[in-house]
């Protein structure tokens, strides 16, 4: 059936080839093919290599750095926030805010956020003159080393 199909269709269109090449085409194709190379890409002379060709990459990489660290510096201090302007509460400001806010506090941090009261604030002391009222009084000396 397949021969019967190649048949047909050969003497419908025929056995010769619509394209040819021509007669030594293929032995002189690697000789015009080094031509064109050859007078597209000349083969030059090494140039000489100068001290700056050879330091110019590096001293663009350092400058580059050099920019970038600059750059980085400038951006760090001019986002840094000012204390110029403050903004200075008052104890009634810290309470009404703390009422607002209570439920995101636990009693720990608040606990912590409390300063200890200094009992250095309420009277002066006058450890001296208790001591001079003491030994005034006969007490023993001992005893009022062991106090003081």
């Amino acid at each position: 059936m397949r021969k019967m199909k190649e048949k047909d269709f050969t003497s419908k269109f025929g056995k010769e080839l619509p394209y040819y090449v021509p007669q030594g085409y293929f032995d002189s194709l690697p000789g015009c093919i080094q031509e064109k190379c050859a007078s597209e890409y000349p083969i030059t002379k090494k140039q000489n290599v100068t001290l700056w060709d050879t330091l110019k990459a590096q001293v663009s990489l350092a400058a580059g750095f050099a920019a970038l660290a600059i750059l980085a510096f400038a951006g760090y201090y001019v986002l840094q926030p000012t204390n110029n302007d403050a903004v200075i509460l008052s104890n009634d400001d810290y309470i009404e805010i703390i009422q607002r806010n209570i439920y995101d506090y636990d009693e720990g941090s608040i606990v912590d956020e409390v300063k200890p009261l200094d009992t250095n604030d309420s009277l002066p002391r006058h450890d001296e003159e208790m001591i001079q009222y003491l030994l005034d009084e006969n007490i023993d000396y001992t005893t009022l080393i062991e106090q003081y």
